[in-house]
């Protein structure tokens, strides 16, 4: 199914700040917004409404997999890596979604050194 056209008026009303989501179902319903958003090629609106997710729900795994894959596509591995700590600090495991052969190794480098220092907390199971 292809995706729908949406005018630039309905893409600005999609990334609009609302209310912070009261449950699971409406932060998901945000993560649906930033989608659709990213889908249309309007990264940084769906970066925000990503960030807007985390910030009420600060443990939210699909949000995180969501910036960092939208950090991905733009290739900024730096900002992707951010929130790969942020997520792994958070208890989150996302590591396993996360193809960090495609890296600079001094990201992967960045990451393996948090690891082996302590400053970073391991995920809850």
């Amino acid at each position: 199914m292809p995706t729908p056209a949406y005018t630039t008026r309905e893409l600005e009303l999609l990334s609009a700040t609302c209310v912070p989501p009261s449950d699971a179902a409406s932060a998901g319903m945000f993560l649906i917004r930033g989608h659709i958003l990213r889908d249309h090629n309007e990264i940084e609106l769906a970066i925000e409404i990503y960030e807007m997710v985390l910030r009420w729900e600060p443990d939210n795994e699909a949000a995180f997999e969501s910036i960092v894959s939208a950090h991905e596509s733009r290739g900024d591995y730096e900002r992707a890596m951010d929130y790969i700590i942020k997520a792994w600090d958070a208890g989150v495991g996302i590591l396993d979604g996360v193809d960090l052969h495609k890296y600079a190794p001094t990201q992967f480098a960045r990451l393996e050194n948090a690891l082996r220092s302590g400053n970073l907390n391991s995920p809850q199971a």
